[in-house]
């Protein structure tokens, strides 16, 4: 350090957040002594905060020992964001910049010095370096300019009240708002300490001073900012519960206070809360029986680390009652001491509660993803309840005419309004929901109003079967929100492609918007896409189930995490689902063999990936499986001598890389080098120095005895490029002997289909061959210890490559199945669905399965390509003309080339009418009224008091409605005659030509028992200038 003091770790002792073993504890101790800082709290240093630029120039006044006479002077007026500093900071940073130790920074207004700014570790090393360089002629300056300063003459501040809260807590009243706030500028007598000075909640004029524990009776007289203020109050004695503090107290008989008891760290029976303040722990946690938090009306309460196994609440302001890193067991709110006003309580970071009972008006609001208030009961019969911020429980309502509010958190809350389930078992129920809140499902049986933001309620699954109201002039807007929804949601499932678990999610929120919409009366002609969307539903649905149920079959004994032996992998659900298998490592488990190959002894476990792809069709889905194979547990069988100076050792197991070292003998036999071949797993062979025919050896393994002795023999089993093993007979090649291999395997065309003369290509060597009726190929006298990879392919068909591999001396290598494969087979299936009501068709198909490089499909429209390369399997086709008629066919691709085009499918898309008026007609007196008035599109209503009418004359005009009066349809190419019109309820009505005043109208019989309806209606059977014609559905609703 610069001041060249000693480290002294005893004096950071004091510090919770400085670790005794820290390298920086000592370093602490020492500014501690020096006086420089004390920390930032009596019991906190905050070693990872960030260094303000007023701090840091403190410290180094501080170092200076300037500090006493630096604080008695006026401070400069250069600098022009002075003002900005903290009081205790302005007088330490106008000398250090006038005695230059300091520089000011250009900015807008002038010269700044931006006190509240961190410091960087350049500013920081600057500075102790001219501390250290030239501090005898800062200090000749600072005294200088120090005697040239008058002393400053202090106003008094006006401190109009103390009031001591609880036995921690003081609240300070001022006559004017602060513009800070530091704890170091209040001071009591009596040893009184305060460790914290904050703002009371929604005030600039109040502060709440936290202190040591204060004595009953005691005066205690306060200083502010190193003046007397006038002020004194009389210290609170604490308020306390039950329980214990360590057992027996704490030394001298003083009853612990409740900031104490719930600070301890200890077991405590019961204890009750009445006045505000933060309690618990700083590190661990506090565990009570019984907890009551009763602060008052206005009091505020936070409990950090304290779990409780009963806490109930009986009081406290709007923004009472915070809980952080508690979990309670049973929570009640029962704010009996509120005086009729609600209590909020937040569970914040950490919290987690089993059960909240509410029997009070109060607010309960989640500020935190990894909190929650458990089951939730509301027994409030005719009282409000306020949910806010993430709220992830089951709610049940068990009381009568309450009101439920669904709000916005509270400012500062990032956690958006979030209700899953809200279950109300009691009549009358009011649920009242804000703009962007989200409640997912109301199950009642009862009555429940539903008021709030149309957009909201329009988002609510409704459930159970009971009465569910809305305000009748926000039905209809409601109804069209949770349409919009839904077809948002069906246009996001058509655009879903490629992973599975984005399709599921996508028809799973369509499915529930579309029951949502219908629920406000919504029917399916209301949406787009519905044909499509309800086929390939129930494929998603099943493939689904099928994922969720496929597991992987072990013999007895063995698990994921123990496999001894090849487990079972299903290929199909027993319904609609195929499913093929892939491994992360084929040379131990491989889909199309029948055997488990384990890691050799020695090798270690080996962990591998199984990966199910499931098909049904149009749709795949994978499931991934991770098994731990065990390696095999390989001991000696037999040693043999090949010739004086080799033998080989067989296993009864494969064996892993083998060392020298691992194999001993007596009799001076001493093994000098291993081989081994991948051919023969379970052989090693050893050179050694030379045996001694007729002399007895003992084989050793891995320093332990075998019990397996030979005879030392002059006989050689070898020829110039093999051995043959005595008693068995098995050959393998000399070590060190670069013996020719061979390679072998088989060409399968697609899957199962022997490719017969398919041409196999070895690379590097110029060899080729020919494959037979199997689809077998061999090649001989291959050189060992070389890389290759093998080519196979026949007209017509892809080319395959198999990755590189190369032989061991002597060895036969079996090459994994080859499989090649031609051009897709055409797709079946294809389908073309209107979009009614618009100028869209829905294009779907099913692909025939094809082995190989991913396929795609060129989408053909009059036979010409208008999609090329498209991925998916269903496809929306926008913009066609009305009248037009329109053929599309399919082709799938891959590699090597197309399939042939699908079967033509072709639609004549229809003209588009919309309805332009309607009019009330009374067909006995032939009179027409006042037109119904428009809503918005196709929506139409009617006023009472009701003229005289007994049906409704409708006029068409040409196209889809959009908002506007359109081009009326031509009269001479109009033909109604075989209309019809089917109302809401699937009734029919009666329709006939009308002519009235010249014009041709579609006249409906209406019955006056519709008028309390409001519904939508489909016209059908309108022909427009000889063709078909489709009519926009309308709404009419009587008011």
């Amino acid at each position: 350090m610069a001041l060249g003091l000693k480290e002294e770790p005893a004096k950071s002792a004091s510090f919770h957040d400085v670790d005794a073993s820290s390298w920086y504890s000592g370093y602490v101790g020492s500014l501690v002594a020096s006086g420089i800082t004390q920390g930032t709290t009596d019991s906190t240093f905050s070693p990872e905060a960030k260094v303000t630029r007023e701090e840091l120039v403190v410290f180094f006044v501080r170092a200076f020992g300037l500090a006493e006479s630096v604080s008695v002077k006026s401070p400069a007026t250069k600098l022009t964001d002075l003002h900005l500093a903290s009081d205790w900071a302005k007088p330490s940073i106008s000398l250090a910049y006038e005695i230059g130790f300091v520089n000011g920074i250009d900015g807008e207004g002038g010269l700044l010095f931006k006190p509240k700014s961190s410091s960087d570790r350049q500013a920081v090393a600057r500075l102790a370096y001219e501390f250290k360089t030239n501090n005898k002629a800062y200090l000749s300056k600072a005294e200088e300019i120090l005697a040239s300063k008058p002393e400053v003459t202090q106003p008094a501040q006006q401190i109009q009240s103390l009031v001591s809260q609880s036995s921690t807590t003081i609240e300070v009243t001022f006559s004017s708002a602060l513009t800070e706030l530091n704890k170091e500028d209040f001071k009591f007598d009596h040893d009184l300490l305060v460790t914290a000075a904050d703002f009371k909640s929604g005030s600039k004029t109040i502060v709440v001073l936290t202190t040591t524990s204060q004595n009953s009776g005691t005066k205690y007289v306060l200083t502010y900012k190193g003046k007397p203020s006038g002020k004194s109050v009389e210290g609170t004695s604490p308020v306390f519960g039950g329980g214990g503090f360590g057992g027996g107290g704490v030394p001298g008989g003083v009853t612990p206070t409740v900031e104490q008891l719930l600070a301890s760290g200890k077991p405590q029976t019961a204890i009750t809360v009445q006045s505000s303040g933060t309690y618990g722990p700083a590190n661990g946690k506090t565990n009570v029986q019984t907890l009551i938090l009763d602060p008052g009306p206005t009091g505020e309460v936070s409990l950090n680390n304290i779990d409780a196994e009963q806490m109930e609440v009986r009081s406290g302001s709007v923004s009472s009652i915070k809980l952080r890193n508690a979990v309670v067991k049973n929570l009640k709110i029962n704010a009996v001491n509120n005086n009729g006003l609600p209590v909020r309580v937040e569970a914040g970071d950490g919290t987690q509660i089993t059960h909240t009972e509410v029997t009070t008006q109060a607010v309960l609001e989640g500020s935190s993803g990894q909190s929650g208030f458990g089951k939730i009961k509301l027994d409030v019969s005719g009282k409000k309840v306020s949910f806010k911020g993430k709220i992830d429980s089951e709610i049940t309502v068990i009381s009568p005419g309450m009101t439920i509010f669904i709000e916005s958190p509270t400012a500062g809350n990032n956690q958006p309004t979030m209700l899953t389930r809200l279950t109300v078992a009691a009549a009358d129920t009011i649920v009242d929901i804000a703009p962007v809140a989200i409640l997912s499902e109301i199950s009642s049986s009862q009555s429940v109003t539903l008021t709030g933001d149309s957009e909201s309620i329009a988002k609510i699954k409704l459930v159970g079967g009971g009465s569910f109201k809305l305000d009748p002039a926000g039905v209809n807007e409601v109804k069209e929100k949770a349409i919009a929804n839904a077809n948002k949601a069906l246009k996001d499932y058509l655009a879903a492609s490629g992973d599975f678990s984005e399709i599921l999610a996508k028809v799973l929120e369509a499915d529930r918007t579309i029951q949502i919409a219908k629920q406000y009366g919504a029917q399916d002609q209301d949406f787009t896409n519905t044909y499509s969307f309800y086929f390939n539903r129930d494929t998603v649905y099943e493939l689904n189930e099928a994922l969720t149920a496929l597991t992987i079959g072990y013999v007895p004994g063995d698990s994921a995490d123990h496999v001894t032996e090849r487990p079972s992998l299903p290929d199909n659900n027993g319904k609609n689902t195929l499913i093929t298998w892939s491994s992360s490592d084929t040379n131990v488990l491989s889909p199309w063999s029948l055997y488990l190959t384990r890691p050799a002894s020695g090798a270690g476990d080996k962990e591998i990936t199984l990966t199910a792809t499931l098909f049904n069709k149009a749709f795949t889905a994978t499931k991934s499986f991770k098994i731990t194979v065990k390696q095999l547990n390989a001991t000696v069988k037999t040693v043999t001598g090949l010739k004086p100076d080799l033998l080989v050792v067989e296993f009864d197991a494969a064996v892993a890389a083998q060392e020298a070292s691992w194999y001993q003998f007596n009799n001076g036999l001493q093994v000098l080098k291993t081989t081994q071949y991948p051919q023969y797993p379970n052989l090693v062979l050893l050179g050694v120095n030379s045996q001694k025919a007729g002399s007895n050896y003992n084989f050793t393994y891995k320093n332990a005895p075998t019990g397996i002795t030979f005879t030392g023999s002059a006989a050689n089993e070898c020829s110039a490029e093999w051995c043959t093993i005595p008693g068995s007979g098995q050959k393998v090649p000399v070590p060190g002997v670069n013996v020719p291999g061979e390679i072998e395997g088989f060409v399968l065309e697609g899957m199962t289909k022997p490719a017969e003369d398919a041409e196999v290509s070895l690379t590097g060597t110029g060899l080729t061959t020919k494959t037979d009726s199997r689809g077998h190929f061999k090649f001989t006298n291959v050189a060992p210890n070389v890389s290759y990879t093998l080519s196979a392919t026949k007209p017509g068909y892809s080319i395959a490559n198999t990755a590189k591999f190369s032989l061991a001396p002597g060895q036969t290598v079996q090459a994994a199945g080859i499989n090649i494969f031609t051009s897709p087979a055409p797709v079946t299936n294809v389908k073309i669905t209107p979009v009614y009501f618009t100028d869209k068709i829905l294009l779907s198909w099913t692909p025939s399965y094809s082995l190989g490089s991913s396929v795609t499909f060129n989408i053909y429209q009059n036979r010409t390509i208008s999609v090329a390369n498209y991925a998916g399997t269903q496809l929306l086709l926008e913009s066609l003309k009305a009248g037009e008629t329109y053929t599309f066919s399919v082709e799938a691709c891959n590699e090597v080339g197309c399939s042939q085009m699908s079967a033509e499918q072709t639609i004549q898309m229809p003209l588009n009418l919309s309805v332009s008026s309607l009019q009330p007609y009374n067909s006995v007196t032939s009179d027409v009224y006042d037109a119904f008035k428009a809503m918005g599109k196709n929506e139409y209503y009617l006023s009472q008091p009701y003229p005289n009418f007994d049906s409704v004359l409708v006029e068409f005009k040409e196209g889809l409605d959009d908002g506007t009066l359109g081009t009326p349809a031509a009269q001479a190419d109009l033909d109604l005659t075989t209309a019809k019109i089917i109302g809401i309820e699937g009734q029919s009505f009666n329709a006939s030509v009308q002519i009235y005043q010249g014009k041709t109208y579609l006249k409906i019989d209406i019955n006056p028992s519709v008028y309390a309806k409001s519904g939508t209606y489909v016209i059908s059977g309108v022909k427009y200038k000889q063709k078909a014609a489709e009519v926009s559905p309308f709404s009419i609703i009587f008011k």
